[in-house]
């Protein structure tokens, strides 16, 4: 019988507690995405990251920690990428920087039941209210129109507001993972070979294979421990 994963084990308070000799690449998401993964015991595609037509979508990305692919035939190709470089901080200044707009993207369409590529050109900008006056008029525009095109499907102007004020202030989870997903077959990023890896998971990853679990914004911090407090309390009652 395979044992039971420790969750509050995996949880951090900061990247500064992830710990870069065990962990081999991370994976940036929404604390959405994280949320379902400790409910199935698996990170999948959820219909809130399901992104239509997408190239490669049985593949789940990560950035490498580049010191553990010393050996790892795609060890040439990262070196160049990462600038002939060990360095754990570029892995996580890599890493956690898509995680914000993968977290405002699973967001919006969680709440909007739809995914839309412009949900990437929204005017959203770190540590401002939303909308920031320095957006590019082109970024406004596009938030008017998708107002007004949510309007017939029973959302006030005030509603989308507040939806894209909320994605705004969503800043993503950081997942790492450890040694053994070496069992898989790993391959060199999609779309930026030299700065990512990937994994053929069609039916996604198992959470044995995550060694950490970083929120890192204050909503992300504080949805994931309501959902643990909820999780115990549901498991003591049993």
């Amino acid at each position: 019988m395979a044992k039971a994963v420790n969750i509050g084990s995996l949880v951090k308070e900061s990247l500064d507690l992830l710990e870069p000799e065990q962990t081999v690449a991370v994976h940036a998401t929404s604390i959405e995405a994280v949320i379902a993964m400790l409910g199935k015991s698996r990170l999948m595609v959820e219909p809130f990251s399901y992104v239509p037509n997408k190239l490669h979508e049985d593949y789940l990305f990560f950035t490498p920690h580049v010191k553990h692919f010393e050996s790892h035939p795609l060890a040439k190709v990262l070196l160049v990428g990462f600038m002939s470089s060990y360095s754990w901080e570029k892995t996580l200044r890599q890493g956690a920087g898509p995680g914000e707009r993968v977290a405002q993207c699973h967001y919006l369409t969680s709440q909007f039941g739809y995914y839309d590529v412009n949900f990437l050109d929204l005017p959203f900008y770190t540590g401002q209210d939303f909308p920031s006056p320095s957006a590019y008029t082109q970024e406004l525009r596009y938030m008017n129109d998708l107002i007004k095109s949510m309007e017939p499907k029973g959302f006030s102007r005030e509603r989308c507001l507040e939806i894209l004020a909320e994605a705004n202030r969503r800043k993503g989870v950081l997942l790492g993972v450890g040694s053994s997903i070496f069992e898989f077959r790993i391959e060199e990023g999609k779309d930026d070979p030299e700065g990512e890896v990937c994994i053929f998971l069609p039916a996604g990853l198992d959470l044995k294979y995550f060694n950490s679990i970083v929120p890192i914004g204050s909503i992300e911090k504080r949805m994931l421990n309501d959902y643990l407090v909820q999780r115990n309390s549901g498991n003591s009652e049993c």
